[in-house]
């Protein structure tokens, strides 16, 4: 059994062979080395301590069956940032898009609406000049 397919049901709740041929083709030049790689610029770049400055919603989603570490980094993430919606998808594990794509997308649409889109008839919300302290004729 080579590397990926060893590794593989790691990362899926319940591998199948059509995800297996998807991801191995999608993969064919990923390494042991790029793997390491990619964690040493983890040290290099900690964005994790970066988190707490991002202001808009954040919807943090995670497959309940992915490797229990990168479980608990959307937990620390869903911790840090301010503004965020913490999801754990069941029977997914690290590509719940794949895996349930049924709940993942529907889940994803929810949120971008509630959050980020404007309502037919918003009421108009003064702009206030900086500089006064007073209101500005126009409207957002």
């Amino acid at each position: 059994m080579d590397w990926f397919h060893a590794v593989m049901p790691l990362y899926a709740h319940n591998p199948t062979d059509l995800q297996y041929k998807f991801l191995n083709l999608s993969l064919t030049d990923f390494s042991v080395q790029a793997l390491h790689a990619s964690h040493r610029s983890n040290a290099l770049f900690p964005v994790g301590d970066l988190l707490s400055e991002i202001q808009l919603p954040t919807l943090v989603v995670n497959g309940s069956s992915d490797f229990l570490g990168l479980r608990l980094m959307a937990e620390r993430f869903a911790q840090t940032l301010p503004k965020v919606q913490q999801e754990s998808i069941p029977n997914a594990g690290h590509f719940p898009w794949m895996e349930r794509s049924s709940v993942f997308f529907p889940m994803v649409k929810k949120f971008l609406l509630e959050e980020f889109v404007v309502p037919e008839n918003p009421k108009p919300t003064p702009i206030g000049d900086a500089r006064t302290g007073g209101e500005l004729d126009t409207y957002i």
